[in-house]
């Protein structure tokens, strides 16, 4: 959007702009300030107004305004937040003038998770080799700017399977998890399902490995858990015995 004025004058009762073809949001038409947005595709053109009173309509002032492009953004900034096997990295930029977005485009196989729109985002890269571009471009109602690239390549996750030993592996009880909603912006639902007995201990870790909820399941039982959790990506770990396993949330 885009806002102009003129210095109120003595003897005048309202003010006449004329606009670009096509402007919307018009805020303030008969007064000396004028606001409104830009039409989708705005070439170039003027802005008039007109000072109105009771004996007549003055000559117009105009203004010439050409295409407001938006400037392109800055080089990419990069920051690890976890690594393998689920790997989380933050990238940024900063803006020039006449931006109203950043449009963000992440290679083939990458998730981005949050912050599309913004100068900030985090994308999240499968265990497997990745070869590609992440791309920013700067927008505004006339149209974007050149890309901001940074090339990426990433080589797969080394696979580290644990070893046990026999008497450890028939300790083992297999058990299910089950997360729902997720995505959510409410509480996550947890339900368990296991062989054994055994007390199954669970904790809930952001992207930076800090625990910020603990608690203890009941198999067969709902559990209710991630209410008070900010906006973003965190990590389920559940445990009963020998036997872990995690689950990805995903908080709205």
């Amino acid at each position: 959007s885009a806002t102009y004025s003129v210095t109120p004058q003595p003897n005048v009762q309202s003010y006449n702009w004329t606009l670009p073809v096509g402007a919307t949001s018009i805020i303030g038409q008969g007064t000396h300030l004028i606001s409104f947005i830009y039409p989708v595709g705005y070439t170039g053109g003027s802005i008039s107004v007109e000072a109105i009173n009771g004996c007549g309509i003055s000559a117009a002032r105009t203004l010439n305004v050409s295409v407001l492009s938006p400037g392109a953004p800055s080089a990419i900034d990069v920051t690890p937040i976890s690594n393998c096997p689920v790997r989380i990295y933050q990238y940024g930029v900063a803006t020039s003038g006449n931006t109203s977005s950043i449009q963000w485009q992440v290679p083939a196989g990458a998730t981005l998770l949050s912050g599309q729109g913004t100068n900030t985002i985090q994308v999240e890269y499968p265990a497997g080799a990745i070869s590609g571009e992440v791309r920013a471009q700067s927008v505004n109602n006339c149209g974007s700017s050149a890309a901001r690239v940074l090339k990426i390549k990433l080589p797969a996750c080394p696979e580290n399977p644990p070893t046990y030993t026999k008497a450890a592996i028939e300790e083992v009880q297999p058990f299910t998890v089950r997360v729902s909603p997720n995505p959510t912006a409410g509480m996550f639902q947890i339900h368990v399902e296991a062989l054994s007995k055994e007390k199954i201990q669970a904790r809930i870790l952001n992207i930076h490995g800090m625990v910020v909820e603990q608690f203890n399941i009941v198999p067969g039982l709902n559990k209710q858990a991630g209410g008070t959790l900010k906006t973003g990506v965190y990590f389920l770990e559940v445990q009963q015995g020998m036997h872990r396993e995690v689950k990805k949330l995903i908080r709205l």
